[in-house]
């Protein structure tokens, strides 16, 4: 049985910031070698803070992700 990793990260794909870049290679190459992957992202863009995503489950492709709300402290 193979592991199914959970990543949490403020940023995933679509975003373009680095992290998410880094994160979401990771999750894709796992996912195509054959691990089931759960993302927890927030639901805004680092180089966009006002444009969100859609909160709630997100899959892509056969990737899970999970996006929260979140505020734009920090941002």
């Amino acid at each position: 049985m193979k592991l199914c990793p959970i990543f949490i990260n403020r940023y995933f794909h679509p975003d373009h910031s680095l992290t998410s870049q880094m994160q979401s290679d990771l999750a894709f190459g796992l996912n195509a070698s054959g691990h089931n992957v759960g993302i927890a992202a927030s639901d805004r863009h680092y180089d966009s803070p006002g444009e969100r995503l859609a909160c709630a489950r997100d899959p892509i492709g056969k990737v899970e992700v999970f996006r929260a709300w979140t505020s734009r402290l920090g941002a």
